[in-house]
């Protein structure tokens, strides 16, 4: 069954605001493992980013809403390499990239003064069998976070 590996390298955010452009612009990096069934099956990315809020009783923001955040791939058409960890053997890594592009008023969930946003993605993957629902719960991977960013608008 696929999963997205949490170490070795584990999902994480890139991006931010760049000096002279009023778009954030942030990457969601992540690697996927197959077994040998999927690799000829359609995959379906989900993804969405939060902006983490440290405790509060309403929980962390959504900045996105969980809508397919990639394209459709097949893991075969990719380049992969070999899952060499324990109990993994025959099972191929492929690595994915979903990138977002958001107004700078978006991913301020600050406010004024604008404040650091610390921002994370999750991602999910639905195989094209399985996409009765947007939601990460009945993914065929399970639920990955990203390490949190410190953004400044």
């Amino acid at each position: 069954m696929v999963e997205i590996l949490r170490s070795n390298p584990s999902p994480r955010i890139e991006g931010g605001a760049h000096e002279d452009d009023p778009d954030y612009h942030f990457s969601i990096k992540y690697s996927a493992s197959f077994d040998p069934g999927e690799m000829g099956v359609s995959f379906r990315e989900f993804a969405r980013l939060r902006e983490e809020d440290g405790g509060t009783t309403f929980g962390d923001d959504f900045i996105t809403a969980s809508n397919p955040g990639g394209n459709n791939f097949t893991p075969s058409q990719l380049p992969g390499r070999p899952d060499n960890r324990p109990g993994a053997q025959g099972m191929t890594v492929v690595d994915r990239e979903v990138r977002f592009d958001l107004p700078r008023e978006v991913a301020d969930t600050e406010g004024f003064p604008h404040g650091h946003e610390e921002i994370y993605g999750e991602i999910w993957l639905r195989s094209a069998m399985n996409l009765s629902s947007s939601a990460p719960e009945g993914s065929d991977s399970g639920l990955a976070k990203t390490n949190v960013g410190d953004f400044n608008p």
